[in-house]
């Protein structure tokens, strides 16, 4: 087979995965994986996978594709090799309690408790990022948060026994500072209050309000003053409305949900976040759609997982695919 047919059979593996029966479909993920390995610049494909969790091989290599930067991992590697106390924090023993202490304490890290492996590759990863950070200030809270999806992705490759090898802590690194430098400012920003915020927490609003005005009622009731409550006006509410999403919306939008869902909700997540890094605009629209889910979820202690997810996933889709004659089905990430 010639490479032009390849080609074609990666459109049609993609387009039509759909449409594969089971027996088919570890072939058809194989066969994606190969061809993407073989022409990475095709990453923008999988941009038809939007709503479908990825099978843990094209998960792991989407991630590697999307968040590429060989000048990290070559700065990183070349420092192991001619400086390799360099790598490491002066906090580097706070930083490893913080690690263990997380890795053992949150429930949504089971997969990762115990794992000799896990844990000397997140503190690898904190270590030499708050390293490189030149500043005598300890790690937030969220750094930590955000480098467990990448040890939990990367966990297969990892001995549960023994410290992580070096060429994928290189990796992990890569993709954890990439991942961090290219976050929105809303994500950045330990100030809840800046403008970017501001109008991220407008779209939610507008999302709750227009899918689900119980939702914005049940917020609004929760956290306005006696004041607020007498008003009672539309404008009082929206005002209220606006403030009680800022205080939800930031320390969950900071964490990218880490800590807050399961982890297969959260890698499906993380999934959609990723593969839409190099679509315009994608982000400032998939992001408030997913918070506002979340909210109205809470909310209906997740009985409304199958009714809410699709007002928005499908405009999603299309922003996704817009080039794209077919794509997946919508599926709701709550359910199975």
């Amino acid at each position: 087979m010639n490479d032009v047919d390849q080609i074609l059979l990666f459109y049609a593996i993609t387009n039509r995965r759909d449409r594969l029966g089971d027996e088919n479909l570890l072939d058809a993920e194989e066969g994606i994986t190969s061809l993407l390995r073989k022409w990475p610049d095709m990453k923008a494909k999988l941009h038809v996978c939007f709503n479908q969790p990825l099978p843990l091989p094209l998960r792991q290599l989407a991630w590697q594709l999307y968040l590429d930067n060989t000048k990290v991992r070559k700065k990183y590697v070349e420092l192991l090799n001619n400086n390799p106390r360099a790598a490491i924090s002066s906090q580097d023993l706070d930083i490893s309690s913080h690690c263990e202490e997380l890795l053992l304490s949150e429930p949504t890290f089971s997969n990762l408790k115990g794992s000799i492996g896990a844990f000397y590759a997140m503190k690898a990863i904190l270590s030499y990022y708050h390293s490189s950070k030149k500043t005598s200030g300890p790690l937030s809270g969220i750094d930590y948060l955000l480098a467990v999806p990448f040890i939990e992705v990367a966990s297969s490759k990892i001995s549960r026994r023994e410290p992580a090898p070096g060429h994928i802590v290189a990796l992990l690194v890569e993709e954890f500072f990439t991942f961090m430098s290219t976050r929105p400012s809303y994500m950045e920003d330990l100030k809840p209050k800046n403008e970017g915020l501001k109008a991220f927490c407008t779209k939610v609003a507008n999302h709750i309000l227009a899918r689900s005005p119980e939702t914005s009622k049940v917020i609004v009731e929760a956290f306005a003053s006696a004041k607020d409550k007498n008003k009672a006006s539309d404008a009082a509410n929206e005002a209220v409305l606006a403030d009680a999403i800022e205080q939800l919306v930031h320390p969950t939008i900071r964490s990218m949900f880490v800590g807050y869902v399961n982890m297969d909700v959260l890698l499906y997540i993380w999934d959609q976040y990723i593969i839409g890094l190099d679509a315009p605009g994608f982000h400032d629209e998939f992001l408030p759609a997913v918070l506002a889910i979340y909210l109205m979820l809470v909310k209906e202690n997740l009985r409304a997982a199958e009714t809410v997810s699709r007002y928005f996933l499908e405009d999603l889709e299309k922003l996704l695919n817009a080039d794209t004659k077919a794509a997946l089905p919508t599926l709701d990430p709550t359910l199975g």
